[in-house]
C-alpha cells in the first residue's frame, strides 16, 4: 500500500483529479467506479472543470460503486442521481457510457453481465468514518461480484446527507471487496478529522476493517490531508 498525505484536501483534489483526468485520456473502454457522498464533491467540481468538452471523457465506462437498497435511480436520494448531478450530465456523459448499479437485488445478474467483460480501470473508493468501504461495513467477509450488504445503524444515521429526514434502508447493493481488488489502480481518499480514527485503524492493521483486505495490495494507494491522518 502507498499512503500519500497532502498538506490540505484542496491540495490532495488537485493532485487527485489531475491523476484521474490523466487516466481517462491515456485510457479507453475500462470500467470506472465513482463513489458518492461528502468527501468527493469537491473532486467532481474540479474534474467537471477540467475534462469539460474532452472527448476522451466519453471514452471509459463508469459504474457506481454502490447504492441504497430499494431505492429507484431517480430519487433524489440515490447515489446515481447524486452522480447525474455531480458528474454525469455537468460532462455530458454519454448514457452508453454509464452503468447502473440499481439498490435492487433482483438486477444484480443483468449488471454483473454488462460489466463481466469489460477490463477493470480506475476505482475511487472514501473510507467511511467506521472504516466501511462502498457499503462493505466493518466484519464484512470479502466476497466476489456485487453483493447485497446490511447497514450498520452509524452509517444509516449518516446517510441523512441523501436522505434529508426520510427513512434510510437497511441495506445496499455494492461492489464486494474482492470485486474491488480486480481493478487495475484503486485509490482511497480520507480528509478531515472525522476520518482521522479510521485512517488510523487501517494503518495499524485492524482485523474488522474492509479496507484491510485491499492494503497489501500494490495496486492500492491511500490518499490523506493532515487533518485525517
Amino acid at each position: 500500500m502507498e499512503v500519500k498525505v497532502f498538506a490540505d484536501r484542496e491540495e490532495l483534489f488537485n493532485k487527485l483529479s489531475q491523476e484521474f483526468v490523466s487516466y481517462l485520456r491515456e485510457n479507453k473502454d475500462k470500467l470506472i467506479v465513482l463513489p458518492t457522498g461528502r468527501t468527493p464533491l469537491p473532486l467532481y467540481e474540479k474534474l467537471c472543470l477540467l475534462l469539460a468538452d474532452r472527448e476522451y471523457r466519453n471514452q471509459n465506462y463508469y459504474i457506481n460503486l454502490d447504492e441504497f437498497g430499494g431505492i429507484k435511480p431517480d430519487d433524489e436520494a440515490s447515489c446515481q442521481y447524486y452522480l447525474r448531478k455531480n458528474f454525469y450530465e455537468p460532462l455530458a456523459i454519454s448514457d452508453e457510457r454509464i452503468l447502473v448499479l440499481t439498490g435492487f437485488v433482483e438486477d444484480i445478474p443483468a449488471v454483473e453481465k454488462k460489466i463481466r467483460n469489460i477490463p477493470r480501470g480506475f476505482c475511487l473508493l472514501g473510507l467511511g468514518v467506521n472504516g466501511h468501504v462502498g457499503m462493505n461495513e466493518p466484519g464484512t467477509v470479502p466476497r466476489e461480484g456485487i453483493i447485497k450488504a446490511e447497514l450498520l445503524q452509524e452509517t444509516r444515521l449518516l446517510a441523512d446527507f441523501f436522505f434529508k429526514g426520510r427513512d434510510v434502508p437497511e441495506y445496499g447493493i455494492t461492489l464486494g471487496l474482492k470485486e474491488i481488488a480486480r481493478f487495475e489502480k484503486i485509490v482511497m481518499v480520507a480528509t478531515g478529522k472525522s476520518k482521522k480514527e479510521a485512517v488510523k485503524k487501517l494503518l495499524a492493521g485492524e482485523a474488522n476493517q474492509p479496507a484491510n483486505f485491499l492494503k497489501n495490495l500494490e495496486n492500492f494507494s491511500l490518499w490523506v490531508d493532515k487533518e485525517a491522518f
